[in-house]
Order: C-alpha cells, then structure tokens, then sequence
C-alpha cells in the first residue's frame, strides 16, 4: 500500500519543528551550561559565521534543487544568494548569542527583535534591541549587505539614531554588517 502525501512529508515537518522546537532549546541551555561566553577572541564571531554558513547552504540546496536563478530579497531579485529570511536569521542569530552572553555573564538585561521602541507612527523598531527593565541600553541594526542603500546608509543610521535618542537619550545604536559585498566597508573613515 502507498503511503499517502501526508506521510511521506511527515519526517520533513517534524525535523523542521524540531529545529526551532527542541534544537533552538537544547543548543541555548547547552551554551549557557558551558559558562560565560568569552568576549575576548573570534570564538563566538567564528560560531555565528558558522550558523549563518549551514543556514546558507540549505538556501542553496532549495536553490539548486528547484533550478532557480536567484533567491529573492526583499520581494526583488536577489544576488549571490542573500534573501530576506537571510536577513532575519542573521538577526535572529546575533540575538540567540547576544541573549546567551547576558544570561552567562548575569547582566540583567533582555534581548528583543524587531520591538517597536514607541507605539508612535513611523516608530523605530530595530532589529535587535537591549533593555534594562522599560530603559533601551541599545538598539542595533543588522545588514546582510547594503545593497542599494550602499550610497546612503550612513544617513539613513544617523536619522534613526537621532529619532531613537530623542526617546532614550543615553541609548547607543549599533550596526552589523555581515558582508562587504556592494559597498566598501568602514575601511577608509576617519
């Protein structure tokens, strides 16, 4: 007797579940089991990577297996294989590692994604933010890769960072790229 669709689909469904279910779980408790992420050295840097590696070369995977010629970003075409959902795993990373150092070194702060910082039109919702009970500490904005805001991105920050003070003013804002591809990095500012 064949089986039907439901049951030939259903290990695919579980092991996807799985991952955010147990594994996400599992891997966090096991991280801070291990005690105080070291903030001095490349190890956590090199782990992130790592991450965003394997996640990468799944996209990769559904890529080839269906012929396409790009992955989308952001609703347009995309290149080299970045995608929004790339986009929200790499924040959503930086988050799990972020959260992991603050409970391992007891610090006494919360990690959020995309919170809205005000419940105001046009509000700033960050990618990642820091609070220390109702104060933002820290907001940080994460890029793949700048794309088509590669002229421009420098206002772009500076415009959210002063909107994200008026409201906090001793909050700090950050930013994360993950690739140099499509601009030149902060390689020549002063």
């Amino acid at each position: 007797m064949l089986a039907s669709v439901e049951q030939v689909d259903k290990q695919y469904r579980v092991t996807l579940e799985r991952i955010h279910n147990k594994l996400l779980k599992q891997t966090y408790s096991h991280l801070v089991e291990q005690g105080p992420l070291p903030i001095d050295g490349n190890e956590v840097t090199k782990a992130i990577l790592l991450r965003l590696r394997a996640f990468y070369k799944s996209q990769k995977c559904v890529k080839d297996f269906f012929n396409k010629e790009k992955i989308i970003k952001d609703g347009k075409g995309g290149s080299k294989g970045q995608s929004s959902t790339g986009a929200y795993f790499f924040e959503e990373t930086l988050a799990f590692y972020l959260k992991a150092l603050i409970e391992t070194h007891k610090l006494g702060l919360k990690v959020e994604l995309r919170t809205t910082i005000d419940k105001k039109k046009k509000s700033i919702r960050p990618d990642i933010s820091i609070w220390k009970g109702d104060a933002l500490l820290a907001s940080i904005e994460c890029k793949t890769q700048f794309g088509y805001s590669r002229k421009n991105w420098e206002a772009e920050f500076c415009q959210k960072e002063k909107k994200l003070q008026s409201k906090y003013p001793n909050a700090r804002q950050f930013l994360v790229v993950m690739t140099k591809e499509n601009w030149s990095g902060l390689e020549n500012r002063q």
